[in-house]
């Protein structure tokens, strides 16, 4: 302390430019810290934006992901604006790359509907053939049905265990459909 007082100008022109100085030095350090202080403000607001946009996000994932789903739009609980939903998602779109995709073009793709893998050959096969009766073979004007082809499907048929056969029989029915049309037949001329 004895030293601060030493280095202080004696005369009252000299002691106010100093004490002017301390001032302008000490303005210049608020000023900084202030703008310090709005800049860490300005990251905090910003971060805590995008925390809760995350959290928007993750919301939105987690009830799609696990609510009820129905082909019939939105669920009466959600309101017809949600405003916060459809920039979250939108976002979460415009932030998303679009995958990318190699395919192969075929002449002709043929989607397989319902296909399941055919029955093991070894198992035995029993034929039902499904014809129409005697007096449906006519066609309205009076000629004669013949078969012109025929449909296939296999049943798999388990008999339930017995006595004698401790793992139940087990074999295939062969549904055979007859189509039937008349033969020679272009349609009506």
């Amino acid at each position: 302390m004895n030293e601060t007082a030493k280095t202080l100008p004696k005369d009252a022109e000299s002691l106010q430019r100093f004490v002017a100085d301390l001032i302008r030095e000490k303005d210049i350090q608020i000023a900084l810290r202030d703008e310090a202080l709005s800049e860490r403000d300005a990251t905090i607001e910003r971060l805590t934006r995008h925390a809760e946009r995350l959290q928007e996000q993750l919301n939105l994932a987690i009830a799609r992901r696990y609510s009820a789903r129905s082909e019939k739009g939105p669920s009466p609980q959600m309101g017809l604006f949600d405003e916060a939903e459809v920039e979250a998602s939108r976002e979460v779109l415009a932030a998303e790359e679009p995958p990318v995709v190699e395919s192969v073009v075929a002449g002709h793709i043929r989607r397989a509907r319902g296909y399941r893998k055919p029955l093991p050959a070894a198992l035995p096969r029993v034929d039902i053939i499904h014809e129409l009766p005697e007096g449906e073979r006519w066609a309205p004007d009076g000629q004669p049905l013949t078969v012109i082809g025929e449909e296939v499907s296999e049943q798999l048929d388990i008999a339930p265990a017995t006595t004698s056969h401790a793992a139940g029989n087990v074999r295939v029915l062969r549904h055979v459909r007859l189509k039937y049309g008349r033969r020679g037949w272009v349609g009506d001329q």
